[in-house]
């Protein structure tokens, strides 16, 4: 996960380009969130802290495009709010 999520940070500080990211790392980002998204919710509910899925999620939709939550995404509770996002 600290891959992942090092990748976004990256993206955000403007140091790595957010196309070539997604162009590498996009499907495999979302086919590791999908895996682990079950975790870092029950994690975010234990320690309350949504940080972690709200920025894999909105690098997702954002950035890499996904915006479809019935084929995209396994976990979809934060997808409304986020899409709705500028």
């Amino acid at each position: 996960m600290q891959f992942f999520d090092a990748l976004i940070l990256c993206v955000g500080s403007k140091v790595c380009d957010s196309d070539t990211v997604v162009k590498l790392m996009g499907d495999e980002l979302r086919s590791f969130y999908n895996a682990v998204c079950p975790y870092i919710d029950q994690e975010n509910m234990t320690y309350k802290n949504s940080e972690t899925s709200e920025r894999f999620l909105r690098f997702l939709i954002h950035n890499a495009g996904y915006k479809n939550p019935a084929t995209d995404y396994f976990c979809r509770d934060k997808f409304a709010q986020i899409i709705s996002e500028k």
